[in-house]
């Protein structure tokens, strides 16, 4: 059976690897786990000039020219659309979408409804109504009925073409809750994004710091991740800014990139901590293994987060593992049976929970071989390939009659 992955969107990475998205190594680990799947990876990349094909470990993958149409903020690729076409013509095939709330993602959707049809959501949904309503923070009444209105629009859009989807793969239980009013309970699955156990696992700290050229003696705090709003960093900074006054050789770690770096820099240094904090810059991901074990705590500040997988990869070092009560993060602890939870936008009990584990790092203790028994890839692999024998054959077989 074909399987074709589809990104609907250009992916807003610093590093662009299409080869190494985590679609890209489930897609992988399918093929070591059966060889009854040929599996393709699809992309949009906007300022590509032509169709670029490469094949690794047997995964195809498909880079394909999109456009932003200005001024609606619509990324489209017709040439996708185009190769989609031809290609199931010759051979019928499984189509997954990564990615939801995208008019590219609703045409797919609609225009190869014929076709088996499985969609993973990454995101805590907002309704079009609430994104507006954070936006535009309004009291005008016709504002707040036009905003009701296309929340209305928005929510018949999603019942209609969620409706041509056999399959809706989410990573928390929220999110199951919330699309299951759609489909109902039946069509709607939790999967988490896999990690690679055989990767991440304990090491000791002073071997991790000393591969990375860290200090030995020094308290490191570590945050691995995109450096966008929702992250909830500022927060982070403000509680390090008192972790100090009780720990001064605390140090703070910020491995990754993005659009917020430069005013996280700044912050850093009008919140007189400038001297501690190290910006590391974007951290492959053959390195953050010892990124994770070099750590005496890991954190992850965010305020809107689906499952928080730099989470699953620090309890599976076995690091102290500190974040927030949102989206599925507690399910990650919940599994693990470690971690410690505050609230979110709350620097106070962010530093109170950062002091406590750095002072007591004995009184933490994970349940590996539980979170591996959810997380590792050869688990969720297993997991998506009972979905695709589910979906695909009776589907598959009534497109060949056509």
């Amino acid at each position: 059976m074909k399987v074709i992955h589809i990104m609907p969107q250009t992916l807003p990475l610093v590093n662009f690897n299409p080869t190494d998205g985590w679609h890209a190594r489930l897609s992988a680990r399918i093929l070591r786990e059966t060889d009854s799947y040929k599996m393709e990876c699809w992309y949009m990349q906007r300022g590509l000039a032509e169709v670029t094909v490469l094949d690794k470990q047997g995964v195809i993958y498909r880079i394909f020219p999109s456009r932003r149409l200005k001024g609606v903020g619509v990324e489209w690729s017709s040439l996708l659309i185009r190769h989609l076409k031809q290609a199931l013509r010759q051979e019928p095939a499984l189509i997954h979408i990564h990615g939801l709330f995208w008019p590219m993602s609703y045409y797919l959707i609609s225009a190869f409804s014929s076709y088996p049809m499985v969609v993973s959501e990454y995101l805590n949904h907002l309704s079009m109504c609430e994104k507006l309503l954070r936006r535009l923070r309004t009291k005008n009444p016709v504002l707040l009925i036009g905003i009701t209105l296309l929340h209305l629009a928005d929510a018949i859009t999603q019942r209609v073409v969620l409706g041509k989807v056999d399959k809706i793969i989410v990573l928390n239980r929220l999110q199951r809750r919330y699309f299951a009013r759609f489909v109902g309970d039946a069509k709607v699955e939790v999967i988490p994004v896999g990690t690679d156990f055989d990767r991440f696992k304990p090491m000791g700290a002073i071997e991790a710091r000393q591969r990375l050229g860290l200090k030995a003696d020094a308290k490191y705090i570590l945050y691995v991740g995109a450096m966008v709003q929702f992250k909830g960093l500022e927060y982070l900074l403000q509680a390090y800014a008192r972790v100090v006054e009780e720990i001064p050789e605390a140090i703070l770690l910020m491995a990754g990139d993005g659009p917020l770096r430069r005013k996280l820099e700044e912050s850093s240094r009008k919140l007189g901590i400038g001297d501690g904090t190290r910006f590391v810059g974007y951290v492959d991901n053959e390195q953050l293994p010892l990124w994770c074990n070099a750590a005496d705590v890991c954190v992850l500040p965010s305020w809107n987060e689906a499952l928080g997988l730099t989470g699953v990869e620090a309890l599976a070092c076995e690091r102290p593992y500190i974040a927030t009560r949102v989206g599925g993060i507690p399910e990650v602890v919940e599994t693990f049976k470690a971690g410690y939870l505050v609230e979110p936008r709350d620097p106070s009990a962010l530093a109170e929970a950062i002091i406590q584990v750095l002072r007591m790092p004995q009184a933490f203790h994970v349940d590996r071989i539980n979170g591996e028994k959810s997380y590792d890839w050869k688990y969720v692999a297993r997991r998506f390939i009972d979905v695709y024998e589910r979906v695909a054959p009776e589907r598959l077989s009534t497109v060949h009659k056509l």
